[in-house]
């Protein structure tokens, strides 16, 4: 018998020799640069990648978070297309921008612009699957050898790449060992409305633009979960009154902020919450330091720790010429 932790050395190395073989989107002379890229990044993955289960996800909730029903999509795996090739994956079609997250706990292995990917982002899965995301509008601020959660944002959907000019859609394909799968019959899971309301929460927190664009789209999912008592960040509440939500300026300087600023009891980290986080925010705000502040004040002070806070802080600390805890 093959003890767990050698399995998983093993399950490890086939997921990541398993992009070396990606998917038909992308060229066989890009072999050698998944090669190189491995190689610097495989002692990161393979740590991340063991916490995955040893076993796939066969029943698989829609990534697509809003708007979509598993029953209404045509199978089109096999199909052929262009250039003799086969479509390797299953198209869901849904509005440009709708937001698009991870249906299972993953790690991201790589994003990036691709032919006829376009925006894709690339996840190890459970059971050594590969995931991959592609004609994206937006790709999520993401990381290779980032753990996500099910549910945490992989991008938006879009039409780039080979997509150009057609119908916004997600393409999704579901590798194992550099082979493709019929990623339909086990598109067949769902999100409760509750759970759809907490990952929308956390995209709304970080993006206003999205929040914007769930209340124009998605206002009856939206309303129902009012109606069965599911609270909304401000943000969303907002954007389904027609509200603008731009954060006011504080009154205070960056250095009156510092100096009346509570002492941190502990490490924020994303998805952090209180009083704390708060207080950060509006001191980044104030501080006008870029980009990054800009598009936080977008969003306010929610006291809720994303990555518009994430890239803010990062903002300010490299104007000042701090070095990151």
């Amino acid at each position: 018998m093959i003890r767990r932790s050698v399995f998983s050395a093993l399950l490890v190395l086939a997921m990541l020799l398993a992009v070396v073989v990606p998917a038909g989107a992308f060229a066989a002379s890009s072999e050698e640069t998944y090669y190189l890229w491995l190689q610097t990044n495989n002692a990161r993955m393979g740590s991340r990648v063991a916490e995955l289960s040893l076993e796939p996800v066969f029943i698989i909730p829609m990534p697509v978070l809003f708007g979509v029903n598993p029953a209404d999509l045509t199978a089109d795996f096999g199909d052929r297309r262009s250039g003799g090739r086969r479509h390797e994956g299953q198209d869901i079609l849904a509005p440009k921008g709708a937001p698009i997250v991870s249906p299972t706990k993953a790690v991201v292995l790589e994003t990036g612009v691709w032919n006829g990917a376009g925006k894709y982002v690339t996840t190890a899965n459970p059971g050594g699957e590969i995931f991959i995301y592609m004609h994206l509008d937006r790709v999520a601020d993401l990381k290779p050898g980032e753990l996500l959660s099910v549910g945490e944002l992989i991008g938006y959907v879009g039409n780039t790449g080979n997509a150009g000019g057609g119908s916004p859609h997600l393409h999704i394909e579901i590798r194992k060992n550099g082979k493709a799968a019929d990623p339909l019959p086990r598109l067949r899971g769902a999100f409760t409305i509750a759970e759809k309301m907490n990952f929308a929460a956390e995209i709304a927190e970080d993006d206003a633009d999205a929040a914007s664009f769930m209340a124009k789209n998605y206002r009856a999912d939206l309303t129902a979960a009012k109606g069965l008592g599911i609270e909304l960040p401000d943000v969303l509440t907002n954007a389904l009154n027609g509200k603008t939500v731009i954060a006011k300026k504080p009154a205070v300087t960056a250095t009156a902020a510092a100096a009346t600023a509570p002492v941190p009891k502990r490490d924020l980290e994303l998805k952090s919450k209180g009083a704390d986080v708060t207080w950060l925010q509006a001191f980044l705000i104030s501080t006008q330091s870029g980009p990054a502040a800009t598009r936080l004040a977008t969003v306010g002070a929610t006291g809720y720790f994303g990555v518009a806070t994430k890239a803010a802080l990062a903002e300010y600390q490299k104007k000042s010429g701090i070095s990151p805890a």
